[in-house]
C-alpha cells in the first residue's frame, strides 16, 4: 500500500515533470473521491493535444513512476483513462477581477 504523502510527491512530478510541459495543457486538478481514490482531471486545448500527451507518457521517468503507483490493466494501457469533451464553459473564464 502506497502512503497518500508518497502518491502526493509522484504526482507533483508527474505534473510538474511532464504534464504541464505539454503542448496544449490548460489546467490539472487532482480530485480525491474516497479512502485511496482519486480523480485525476486534465483540461487540454483540443482532445488531439491530450491523445499526444498520452501517447508521449510512455518514455517519460515522471510519468513511469506515478502510473506505476496505480491500481491499472497492464494488459490495456488505456484502462482508467477518459477522454470528455466540455459542455458548459469554465465559470471562472467569465469572471471578472474586482478592485
Amino acid at each position: 500500500h502506497v502512503t497518500e504523502a508518497v502518491f502526493l510527491g509522484a504526482f507533483q512530478q508527474f505534473l510538474d515533470g511532464f504534464v504541464r510541459r505539454q503542448p496544449g495543457f490548460v489546467s490539472c486538478q487532482l480530485l480525491k473521491k474516497d479512502a485511496g481514490r482519486y480523480l485525476d482531471l486534465v483540461h487540454w486545448a483540443t482532445l488531439a493535444d491530450a491523445r499526444n500527451a498520452f501517447e508521449r507518457s510512455s518514455g517519460n521517468d515522471a510519468c513511469v513512476a506515478f502510473f506505476g503507483l496505480l491500481d491499472a490493466d497492464e494488459t490495456d494501457p488505456d484502462a482508467g483513462v477518459e477522454y470528455l469533451a466540455t459542455v458548459t464553459p469554465d465559470p471562472a473564464e467569465g469572471r471578472t477581477q474586482q478592485r
